[in-house]
Parts: C-alpha cells; structure tokens; sequence
C-alpha cells in the first residue's frame, strides 16, 4: 500500500515537472517567432496541444516517456523516468546520457555580443554545465548503477574536459572540475567511502587502455581519426591522471589533514584509525598513478614526468606523516 502510494506521488511530481517544461519550451517557441526566427523544435500551437493535454489528464510513467520526454528531446526527463521505472537496458541508458550532454555541450548560452571570453573560457563553461547536470540527477539516482552508469558519465566528462567530445575543441584550465562534480554526488549517499569510489572509477578508466576512447553509442562517436588516435588517447590519458592529482590532494586537504597531523577527528579513535586506513590507500594509489604517468610517451611523456613527481610528492607526504 505504502509502495502504491509512493509510486502514484513520484509519478504525479513527474507529470508536474513535465507540465513545466513545457510552459518554459511554449514561452521560447512564442518568443522566437515574435523574432522571427527559425523554429528549431515543435510550434506555439503544438506545444499548447501538449500542454493542455498534460493538464487535464492523469498519465502514467509510459505516457510521459512516449509522449512527451523523448519525442520532446528532454533527455534529463528520460534518465529520471528510467530511474523511477527500473529495468531499463543498460545501452539505453548510455545513450541518454550522451544525448544529453552532448546537447548541454553544444548548447550555447544567451551571452552578451561582445563578449571577450576566449575559447578555453567557453570550454570550462561547457564543463561546468554538464557537471551541474551531472550533479543534478546523480545525487538522486545514486547508487543506482543503471541510471547513474557512473564510470561512462566520468567518462564523457573527462573527454569533453580534454577536448576530445562531442567535438574537438580546447581542454579545460581546471583540473579538479570533474573530480569535484562526483564528489558532490557521491557525498550524500557513499560519504566517507566517496574518494574510494572516485579512485575505483578512473582506475578502471586507466585500465581500458586501447578502448578508452570507444564511442560505443551510435550519433555521439569520439572525433578522432587515424594517426591522431594514440594522441588522442594520451591527452586523454594525461587528464584522467591530472583529475587523480587534484583528487588526490583534496582528500589530502579536506579529509585527512587533521589525521596527518596526529589529531583524531572530533575525537573520535575510531574516525581516526579509518582516517589512517585512508591515507593508506591513498598513497598505494598515488604509487601507482606515478607509474602510469611515467608511462606516458610521444608528446604527454614531459607533462607524465611531471604528474609522476606530484604524485610522488603526495606519497611521500603522506609516508611522512604515518611513520611521524
């Protein structure tokens, strides 16, 4: 009964959020053609069908899919339609989530004529509205694993980050945006187990190796091209190991700097000791890391060097600490 209940209310908050989506798109479609542009999506007049249909009917969870998110392009929708439903392909949810950062990507804001934002500038941009997405729906889809498939999110973040995807274009200037991004989904639900789950998800990313760049969704292919491939991957390759670094030294700074210098949190041994165990794991990761980086060849080997020497650093910092 409870169950019943719960499944009719998350359904009827759907049906309102999808009302109100389709207020914002009916607003902008009349807008344009006051402007005279070019409609880039379903008229004024269809969209007030739609709408006026939503508002007097009670629909079901299909309804809304078939109906309305997909055939509207509302991929945000979708993933949380498919996250209330369940049982959803796996590959489905992949694409979803291309299709929808992939728009976010490519979607440029309002911005003033003359803006003097460079091409970086509007890299970052990009990033950090696909990670506000990101965090948007994850803090509610996680743990759930095929809604949040959350080792290809990262993916695609770190690609889009290195410039590699949805199209080529300059790499991002803040190392820590991604990073930063899963640390604000994970934090409600995994909480102390979060920067081990970071680390677990691009470890396998390193793992991939030859398949890192795989598309493996049809319409949101990786631009890549021949000789260009194995170049590709090492930038690729390189910005997974630069988000490690950044990972790495915010573990260091907002979660074991009281343990590093002796003193248990808040008093408690037993937050201490797994503090402890923490920092353990840390350092064994950033040891391998600094393995990885000086693998690095072609033109990432000098920036591997360098990776590899902060991630040095950080092992011995954290050897330091423990033997103090």
């Amino acid at each position: 009964m409870t169950d019943t209940i719960r499944s009719s209310v998350r359904c009827i908050t759907l049906q309102i959020a999808m009302q109100t989506r389709l207020q914002q798109l009916l607003a902008r479609a009349k807008q344009q053609r006051q402007q005279g542009a070019a409609a880039a999506g379903p008229s004024p007049e269809q969209l007030q069908s739609l709408l006026k249909e939503i508002q007097i009917s009670c629909l079901d969870v299909s309804d809304l899919y078939n109906s309305y998110a997909q055939p509207l392009g509302m991929w945000d929708m979708c993933l949380e339609i498919c996250n209330f439903a369940g049982s959803v392909p796996s590959n489905y949810v992949l694409k979803l989530w291309d299709l929808l950062l992939k728009e976010i990507w490519e979607t440029d804001e309002i911005s003033a004529p003359d803006s003097t934002a460079d091409a970086s500038d509007d890299s970052d941009s990009r990033l950090e509205r696909c990670c506000a997405k990101v965090q948007a729906l994850g803090v509610n889809f996680y743990p759930n694993e095929s809604s949040l498939p959350l080792v290809h999110v990262t993916m695609r973040l770190e690609q889009a980050a290195a410039g590699l995807w949805p199209k080529t274009s300059d790499s991002v200037r803040d190392p820590s945006r991604v990073v930063r991004c899963l640390r604000a989904v994970l934090a409600p639900s995994a909480g102390d187990n979060a920067s081990s789950v970071i680390a677990s998800v691009y470890e396998q990313l390193l793992a991939r190796r030859g398949a890192l760049l795989d598309g493996g969704v049809a319409g949101a292919d990786i631009v890549l091209g021949g000789a260009g491939d194995g170049a590709a991957r090492s930038a690729l390759r390189l910005g997974l190991l630069k988000s490690l670094v950044a990972h790495c030294r915010i573990v260091l700074q907002e979660e074991l700097s009281s343990s590093l210098t002796g003193q248990p949190d808040h008093g408690y041994p037993s937050r201490f000791l797994g503090r402890a165990q923490q920092a353990a794991a840390l350092a064994d990761l950033a040891e391998r890391c600094a393995s990885e980086a000086r693998s690095l060849g072609g033109d990432a080997a000098a920036a591997g060097q360098q990776l590899a020497e902060d991630f040095d650093r950080i092992a011995a910092q954290l050897a330091s600490a423990s033997n103090s």
